[in-house]
């Protein structure tokens, strides 16, 4: 289905060593534009076994479902001291949008683990598209680059878009909007540099 095109699913940078891990099956790929991609170990077809790149940091927190982790990101984080939250949903980095002191979630259990470690929004499920899927999550329609949010098209839900971006303005975070097309999951927009 369309998953085995996102990005949040195959990669995932480690910021302090300017290092993306990437699903062996794609390295290729991702070895043109990319300088320096390491690879990991293709853990299997189903939910949750290809999740393994699927996880969110904020502050000194990982937060992922972390048995399901891959372990070399799980290790560079361990060495870092960061602080481990463990969630149930394996698709933590597709259901996250992550800006620098806060966090917006349509994830309940996300949303109650991280409200009191940053700034969070819950928001209702539903209401971004996601092809083969009923709906898509707020994390896998956005991106953020140098502290800007960017989302991969327009709200089609007015209550949606006043907690979003009122979120947001509140916070003084500036915002984009890629497309006048419906807000899409892509799988996240993932930043190059």
């Amino acid at each position: 289905n369309s998953l085995s095109k996102h990005a949040d699913m195959q990669l995932f940078y480690l910021k302090e060593r300017n290092e993306y891990v990437c699903d062996l099956r794609v390295i290729d790929h991702y070895k043109k534009f990319l300088d320096k991609v390491r690879p990991t170990f293709y853990y299997g077809h189903a939910y949750p076994h290809y999740i393994s790149l699927n996880a969110v940091t904020f502050g000194n927190y990982f937060m992922h479902n972390l048995p399901y982790t891959d372990p070399y990101v799980l290790n560079h984080y361990r060495e870092l001291k960061y602080k481990f939250i463990q969630v149930s949903q394996g698709y933590t980095k597709c259901n996250t949008l992550c800006g620098e002191g806060f966090l917006i979630t349509s994830d309940k259990k996300i949303y109650d683990k991280s409200k009191n470690l940053t700034d969070a929004l819950l928001i209702e499920p539903g209401n971004i598209r996601l092809k083969d899927f009923n709906y898509g999550f707020i994390g896998g329609a956005t991106g953020v680059l140098k502290g800007e949010v960017y989302f991969t098209g327009k709200f089609i839900d007015n209550k949606m878009e006043d907690e979003v971006l009122g979120f947001l303005d509140k916070r003084n975070v500036k915002y984009h909007f890629l497309s006048d097309d419906p807000i899409e999951d892509y799988g996240s927009i993932l930043p190059l540099e």
